[in-house]
């Protein structure tokens, strides 16, 4: 299973009450707001962690985050057009410091 059947599959293991860690960022008005991703496809994802363990790992160390349930987290994002939601994403571009912006990344 690859893609949102694989991230439906994990959701529907886990308890509907259980607490998910996710990531967040400071808005313009100050006010911390959930993250939202762009896929491969360029469509919004939100992401979330079963372990802030693993989101430190991915987002890098320092990020700010907030416990949810799937449920709330999912009706934050959906006013804002998104529906998938990945559990536990691996890295796949660099990490950001606190403030959002990039971590250069030495090329060997």
């Amino acid at each position: 299973m690859t893609g949102r059947a694989a991230n439906d599959a994990h959701a529907g293991s886990m308890r509907e009450g259980r607490l998910l860690f996710v990531p967040t960022r400071v808005g313009p008005t100050g006010l911390h707001v959930v993250r939202v991703l762009r896929s491969a496809g360029g469509g919004r994802t939100a992401i979330a962690f079963t372990d802030p363990g693993l989101l430190l790992e991915v987002m890098g160390p320092g990020h700010t985050w907030t416990t949810l349930s799937r449920a709330a987290l999912l009706s934050l994002v959906e006013p804002l057009g998104v529906v998938d939601l990945a559990l536990d994403p691996q890295l796949v571009a660099g990490p950001n410091r606190p403030d959002g912006t990039p971590v250069a990344i030495p090329v060997p």
